[in-house]
């Protein structure tokens, strides 16, 4: 069933083809920093859409971030978490902190890097080599980075031949250059939610942990909604991907 969300009026709108069918949800805040819009796409799947404003800047942190924090807007798990130990899967950087050096995972295909509060998403196979330049650089200029599957690129969803269905999530870039995070409401293939993506305007999306460890959760007013279905490994996640005040 589709989560109960509390619903915020919408300030801005897709460019869609005419056919798609959009549902923007009434609510009753003016402007928040943070918002949630619902829009269902042409596959009948619905998806809510968090969105900040400028002021608001995006963070990767490997220590769990607290519900209490006012500075917190927006938390969810980010990298994969390993089965065997509980750790990060694959390379990551924490203000410039390096990890994983030597585990750089080829098989994931999609980066997401933030310096000085701007946030890219990439191909790890076709745009940036994880090498030891690379390495070197997130030392350096004390970035945040970690892998994940990359979903779609430059407009275009990914291939994928892994049919399972699971309730989604990723970080995205739209085609204006806005960035957010969709979660779908009901469990979808990974090839049907890429789809869906792009039919929603985006231009490059990068998934984000789910499953399991795919408890989150973002500030309401004064009020913290937690997102995600399963949740059940909660306490074994390893590492998030924030939206906090400037």
């Amino acid at each position: 069933m589709p989560f109960n969300y509390p619903q915020i009026a919408p300030r801005w709108t897709f460019s869609l083809i005419a056919s798609f069918l959009i549902i923007f949800s009434a609510g009753c805040q003016d402007d928040p920093a943070l918002r949630m819009d619902t829009i269902t796409a042409k596959s009948k799947h619905a998806y809510s859409v968090f969105s900040w404003n400028d002021s608001l800047i995006p963070d990767f942190v490997t220590e769990r971030p607290s519900t209490d924090d006012q500075t917190v807007y927006l938390c969810i798990p980010a990298a994969f978490t390993q089965l065997e130990d509980d750790k990060i899967d694959g390379l990551y950087a924490n203000n410039g902190k390096v990890g994983n050096a030597d585990r750089v995972n080829g098989s994931i295909g999609g980066g997401l890097l933030i310096e000085g509060g701007k946030l890219s998403l990439f191909d790890t196979k076709a745009d940036q080599a994880l090498d030891s330049l690379f390495i070197a650089s997130l030392a350096k200029n004390k970035s945040d980075f970690f892998q994940q599957i990359l979903m779609v690129k430059n407009g275009k969803a990914e291939i994928f031949r892994d049919t399972k269905v699971f309730q989604r999530r990723a970080i995205v870039e739209f085609n204006d250059g806005r960035f957010g995070v969709i979660e779908a409401d009901r469990p979808a293939s990974l090839a049907q939610f890429a789809a869906d993506l792009v039919e929603l305007g985006v231009k490059n999306a990068l998934y984000t942990d789910m499953g399991a460890w795919d408890e989150g959760w973002y500030r309401y007013g004064q009020a913290v909604v937690k997102i995600g279905r399963l949740k059940s490994q909660t306490a074994r996640q390893s590492n998030w991907f924030i939206v906090k005040s400037n």
